[in-house]
């Protein structure tokens, strides 16, 4: 299971904890490929920021899940 595949039946604590992973792993991509931080990773921080404040029943995992695959397409090596 990838955080790409997390759709409507992970709404809960672990989906949740799986989808920041992914984030973090992306952002991590980010910065290996541009050497640093840019508009891309400001906005994945912020979303995971905001994650966090959130009830895994309050989150879209299928429309963020391609926010984030299309992210982590653009900078995979």
């Amino acid at each position: 299971m990838t955080f790409f595949n997390i759709g409507k039946n992970y709404g809960n604590t672990y989906g949740k904890r799986q989808f920041n992973h992914g984030i973090s792993q992306t952002l991590g991509l980010i910065v290996i490929q541009t050497g640093g931080r840019n508009e891309d990773s400001n906005l994945l921080a912020g979303l995971r920021n905001e994650l966090y404040s959130l009830n895994p029943e309050e989150i879209n995992y299928e429309e963020l899940s391609k926010l984030v695959r299309e992210k982590f397409n653009k900078y995979k090596f």
